[in-house]
């Protein structure tokens, strides 16, 4: 449940320095594995998965490939039951979410660099946030208050996480991410499945690329966060949005 990891990350004090084991540079020339391509067609890899920061590879639960934006799993069809297993694999298949059609699952990478403290910047180097600043901000206590009789602030969403002296508490998305977690390609199945529910508010923070400074904005989300770069603009003229990279950095 939602609220019982923020008590958990509330008195959580791991901390883990970054380590690159290799980078994305080096990773252009992979490919999408045949186990996996079918999926990585139907779910807009492109977008949503990245490209290949690995070779498919065995694990003793099935196969495993990392992509800049994440990971896809081939289970093999007799691993044991998951319910009470510790590893790190079966920690990250529970979480993640199953085609049924083409048997393969994408992994949730957001909660392993939360739950290991992860000093890797977000947003890329010259980043001023980290996975474990944004892990300070995912508290009960600051899940924002709304209350119904009141009008709904400008151009957000209210997403509803429970209620807390009769006022009703949750998340705001802004207008500019709730219609790019909404769109088809970006969610398959559903935001509520692909990304889950809303974890902090809107965090800014800034990154240094090419000697600019670029005012930039992550929401984390139980699966996934996404990241608005306000100083880079897409086709139609407006800030561009995409899912925060995490694939490479596990």
């Amino acid at each position: 449940m939602a609220v019982s990891r923020r008590e958990r990350w509330e008195s959580d004090g791991k901390v883990t320095e970054p380590d690159f084991a290799f980078s994305l540079a080096s990773s252009q020339a992979l490919k999408v594995s045949p186990l996996f391509e079918e999926y990585y067609q139907k779910h807009n890899g492109g977008a949503n998965l990245g490209v290949p920061v690995t070779a498919a590879f065995p694990t003793n639960r099935g196969w495993l490939q990392f992509y800049s934006l994440g990971a896809l799993f081939l289970p093999d069809k007799q691993q044991g039951d998951l319910a009470d297993a510790k590893d790190v694999m079966a920690n990250l298949i529970s979480t993640g979410v199953s085609d049924h059609s083409t048997g393969v699952a994408r992994l949730s990478l957001l909660p392993s660099l939360l739950n290991a403290g992860s000093q890797v910047p977000i947003g890329g180097k010259g980043s001023s946030l980290t996975y474990v600043n944004v892990r300070r901000m995912i508290s009960s206590s600051l899940l924002a208050k709304h209350a119904a009789s009141s009008p709904p602030l400008s151009k957000n969403v209210f997403v509803k996480m429970g209620t807390f002296l009769g006022r009703d508490v949750g998340h705001f998305i802004p207008q500019t991410l709730w219609t790019y977690m909404n769109r088809a390609d970006i969610s398959p199945d559903g935001w509520q499945k692909d990304f889950g529910l809303p974890e902090t508010e809107v965090v800014p923070f800034t990154v240094k690329k090419d000697g600019q400074i670029h005012h930039m904005q992550v929401q984390v989300f139980e699966r996934d966060a996404l990241l608005l770069d306000q100083d880079t603009l897409d086709a139609s003229g407006h800030a561009t949005v995409q899912r925060v990279t995490s694939g490479w950095i596990i």
